[in-house]
């Protein structure tokens, strides 16, 4: 059986970083890039790895970046662009919350299916709420 089956705690956690942790991200930045306040061509970006569970659907571990900021920035192919970028959102997020996100990414908790499943519950009524 593969770890990302339908039943494992990987395959709802990518649903719903693909899906509700996208629009909650964008929702919460008012669907402007939160480095330059432009609005074309939105993405939601894990300011660190999502290489845990947790990490990949904890809200307070996404940014919402413009194309330009994203891909031209942040994962740029230059690593001067990309070290001016991770400082300018360290800067927005702010110090105290990237050591506390620091902490919990080097410390995630475990989440089971279940607890999977109603968080993805909460976030579907969070975006309602949005809307």
């Amino acid at each position: 059986m593969s770890r990302k089956n339908k039943l494992s705690p990987l395959y709802i956690a990518d649903k719903i970083a693909k899906g509700e942790w996208q629009k909650i991200i964008k929702a919460k930045a008012d669907y402007k890039c939160e480095l330059c306040n432009g609005t074309n061509t939105l993405n939601s970006h894990h300011i660190f790895g999502k290489r845990s569970i947790y990490m990949k659907v904890l809200i307070d571990n996404g940014i919402c970046l413009c194309y330009n900021c994203h891909r031209n920035g942040i994962h740029s192919d230059e690593f001067d662009r990309q070290q001016s970028t991770a400082e300018l959102i360290k800067q927005k997020v702010g110090e105290d919350k990237m050591v506390w996100l620091e902490h919990i990414k080097n410390n995630p908790p475990k989440m089971t299916y279940e607890e999977l499943k109603e968080l993805r519950e909460e976030y579907k009524e969070l975006l309602n709420d949005i809307k």
